[in-house]
């Protein structure tokens, strides 16, 4: 019994690890298509980006951004949300401002939690200086929250790095 124990966890581990290593570079790619498709949905075509190293505590990406000949940053953060954790992406420009907000994955209640990763909302942020400027939806304020404070997290993760100007926090 406890050789044929041994031998399904074998196998299936073994099946696990290959599987792993077929689909990795194609689960990549599909990261990389989301991360344009946002940034393109957040300043338009002609964006480019690249991905920066040394990320900060508590930032997943962080990617410098060039469009129209201005340079942003945007930082992946994960937020604790209803539903477990947000993955949000916030783009702000060299002064501070909020340049743009996507979310990339969430798991909040479907129609009264997910308001708030609506485009019509997420646009409210759109150049605001902090996300506290932004009132919360009614029914969903656990998930409004936890969107706002990534976005807090976020600023203050680029401030902290020197990377924007919060104030006269950043260099």
């Amino acid at each position: 019994m406890v050789l044929v124990l041994f031998l399904t966890t074998a196998l299936t581990a073994g099946l696990l690890s290959t599987v792993n290593s077929l689909t990795k570079d194609r689960i990549a790619e599909n990261l990389e298509e989301d991360m344009r498709r946002s940034f393109v949905e957040m300043f338009g075509e002609g964006v480019s980006y690249k991905t920066l190293g040394d990320l900060p505590e508590g930032a997943e990406a962080i990617y410098e951004i060039t469009y129209n000949g201005e340079t942003y940053y945007c930082i992946s953060v994960l937020s604790a949300g209803f539903g477990g954790d947000v993955n949000i992406l916030a783009t702000f420009d060299k002064g501070g401002s909020i340049a743009g907000v996507s979310v990339i994955s969430h798991s909040e209640t479907p129609g009264i939690g997910t308001k708030v990763f609506e485009k019509s909302f997420l646009a409210k942020f759109k150049g605001k200086a902090s996300a506290d400027e932004v009132d919360a939806i009614s029914g969903a304020t656990i998930s409004s929250n936890a969107l706002k404070s990534g976005i807090n997290t976020a600023r203050d993760i680029l401030a902290g790095a020197g990377m924007i100007d919060v104030g006269g926090e950043g260099k």
